[in-house]
């Protein structure tokens, strides 16, 4: 099983696993917080190896994890 991550736009990133399609990733910069990027991730499967690495040496930044807080039961 092979995850590659390919930069499609200036902001955006499709993630295959072994040529199949399983979303895309979204980058986000805080102009008040320009520390970090943002991600937004929109995948129908979340590989345990997801290499984040290939992300992080393009944008070469720390990386941020968004989540959407409605979808969580409490």
């Amino acid at each position: 099983m092979t995850i590659t991550v390919y930069k499609i736009d200036h902001e955006t990133y499709q993630v295959r696993k072994d040529n199949e399609l399983l979303g895309t990733i979204k980058t986000y910069r805080n102009l008040y917080h320009d520390t970090c990027i943002y991600l937004k991730i929109k995948l129908k499967v979340y590989p345990a190896n997801f290499p984040f690495d290939a992300i992080l040496q393009q944008e070469s930044k720390p990386l941020e994890l968004l989540t959407d807080s409605k979808k969580i039961k409490i």
